[in-house]
């Protein structure tokens, strides 16, 4: 019996039948040719993962600074920050709502919420770290925080 790769020729001589058998050249590398692939892929598969190029790999940076107390932009943010801690968040609050440093306040920003617990871990108890002075009075009147308590 003949197989696919192999072309069977019968010829008959004198009565009697004689098989030949010719390799099929084409079918034979196409068999060959999915043999090596096959193997190839095995060996890719079994073989372990390689890093990537350094060009492709991931960077660590350094860690970020701390956040710092915000520096007043103006002479009315110095304001706000001196009333803030003299007067407390509420006379901060009003006094920058009064000279249009702040348009309009915040939504309450609950105690037991994660929004408020990331801001005190960030920027500390009173927000003292934020990096805006006027951003960090109206966080203050949303949370409830008055800059003057202990």
């Amino acid at each position: 019996m003949c197989k696919p790769s192999v072309r069977c020729l019968l010829s008959v001589n004198n009565g009697n039948v004689k098989e030949e058998k010719k390799v099929d050249k084409k079918e034979l590398v196409k068999n060959i040719i999915s043999i090596v692939i096959t193997v190839v892929i095995i060996l890719l598969l079994l073989s372990p993962p390689t890093s990537p190029p350094e060009s492709l790999s991931v960077r660590r940076h350094p860690p970020s600074p701390p956040p710092q107390p915000a520096i007043p932009a103006s002479k009315l943010e110095m304001e706000v920050l001196k009333i803030l801690e003299t007067n407390g968040t509420e006379a901060a609050f009003n006094y920058a709502l009064e000279t249009g440093l702040i348009k309009e306040s915040l939504p309450p920003i609950p105690v037991n919420s994660s929004l408020y617990r990331i801001l005190v871990e960030t920027y500390g108890g009173k927000l003292e770290n934020y990096p805006s002075v006027v951003g960090r009075v109206q966080l203050l009147k949303a949370m409830g925080i008055d800059a003057r308590d202990p």
